[in-house]
């Protein structure tokens, strides 16, 4: 058995994810944008489940790579940007932009995954100017994280969209919501 790039990128608990049911919900071609790229391993998740599953995206990541902590581990922003450089280098839909999103994102993908400004105010603005995505995906729609849930409830309140939560199993309180 080979071993898949997202074995080797550093990441919260990447296995208990719902994948394929996430995935399955999404449509067969299109461009998914990801805010909060950390150090990429959401991103070639995505990658390497669009090939399984004969879907042809692009996908553009995007982060202000200023270090992170994930399970108790830091990694500076070289560290970070050093990961994130090895997978867009491994796949030629993937590229990545470091940046402040509110000042350069304004057209809207087929699929956002938000995963970053885990603040009321920053993902509920998010949220409102990516509406007219085809699906949103709001990662850490969790107590721990309440200004993403209030967020997620108030834009879900204001647009009537859709909104599925799907549960992730990591630490058995995570999950992820979905605008459709």
């Amino acid at each position: 058995m080979s071993i898949k790039l997202s074995d080797t990128i550093p990441g919260y608990s990447n296995k208990n994810y719902p994948w394929d049911e996430i995935i399955n919900e999404l449509p067969m071609s299109g461009t998914l944008i990801e805010v909060g790229t950390a150090c990429g391993l959401s991103a070639v998740t995505f990658a390497e489940k669009f090939e399984e599953t004969g879907r042809d995206y692009t996908i553009h990541t995007i982060d202000h790579c200023v270090g992170i902590e994930i399970d108790g581990i830091s990694y500076t922003r070289y560290q970070q940007l050093e990961y994130i450089n090895q997978v867009v280098e491994a796949w030629d839909n993937i590229s990545f932009t470091r940046c402040d999103f509110f000042k350069r994102y304004l057209e809207p993908p087929t699929v956002l995954f938000l995963d970053a400004a885990h603040t009321y105010q920053d993902t509920l603005n998010i949220l409102r100017r990516m509406k007219k995505a085809e699906i949103i995906l709001v990662d850490d729609y969790m107590p721990a994280w309440p200004g993403v849930m209030d967020a997620v409830d108030a834009f879900q309140k204001s647009t009537n969209k859709e909104l599925t939560v799907f549960e992730t199993a990591h630490d058995n309180i995570m999950s992820c919501a979905m605008f459709k």
